[in-house]
């Protein structure tokens, strides 16, 4: 499998960033693969990792050091210009990574309060065992949060697909008693995600063979609010 084949190579480089005291949280990939019975069936073209911003060009650093070409002229720009993610790909063991300092675009005003939200994100992530070892990453809310936030923005700018959709159900499924679903439904409301979120679970349930009952509390909760709205 060309997946399992690029996990070395990627806990290599993860593993040097963190003995050069860098906290590189794992977003989506990996972590995501691991949901799956048959995690190849996840295909997955990179790896996320979130960092603080002030480790920013240390990280860039090193991951030239290990044969990564970076996709962004990153050495000739304002350093308080830098994208939120920066691609890097190794030709060699064709594994490409996206550095993150930010969850999402920080010029779009749609984005603005969802970033506040993730501005504590690496501090509050947590380890877990994916694959061949273990990782940081997003906590279960967080992560939830993320993946709707990130579909919603595919949504906006280029649509989206039924990969990303199945990821989120997965997830949810998988961490359903430890995702704070008060908080999702607050953080939504705020950031006009609901309607986007029922709709998600609507389309499941409709068109993918999901079902709304094993997760009780947020999606029969959903169900009932998505009836009450289109009786008004």
């Amino acid at each position: 499998s060309v997946i399992i084949n690029k996990e070395p190579t990627f806990f290599e480089i993860y593993k040097k960033l963190l003995q050069n005291e860098i906290k590189p949280v794992v977003v989506k990939g990996i972590v995501l693969r691991n949901l799956y019975p048959k995690p190849d069936c996840r295909y997955s073209n990179d790896e996320d990792l979130l960092i603080n911003k002030e480790d920013f060009m240390k990280c860039h650093e090193i991951l030239k050091k290990e044969g990564f070409i970076c996709e962004n002229d990153v050495e000739n720009m304002d350093k308080k210009k830098i994208p939120y993610e920066v691609a890097y790909y190794n030709s060699i063991t064709k594994v490409r990574i996206e550095i993150h300092t930010g969850l999402l675009p920080s010029d779009n005003n749609a984005f603005k309060g969802l970033n506040n939200r993730f501005k504590k994100a690496v501090d509050k992530a947590e380890k877990r065992e994916v694959g061949t070892g273990w990782v940081w990453t997003l906590n279960e809310t967080d992560h939830f949060l993320f993946l709707l936030s990130h579909s919603y923005k595919h949504f906006i700018y280029c649509g989206f697909g039924v990969r990303q959709l199945c990821d989120l159900l997965m997830f949810a499924k998988k961490y359903n008693s430890l995702i704070n679903w008060d908080y999702v439904e607050t953080v939504a409301q705020e950031n006009r995600l609901y309607r986007f979120l029922i709709n998600l679970f609507d389309i499941s349930d409709r068109y993918l063979g999901f079902n709304s009952s094993e997760i009780p509390y947020i999606l029969f909760f959903l169900s009932s609010r998505w009836l009450s709205m289109k009786s008004v």
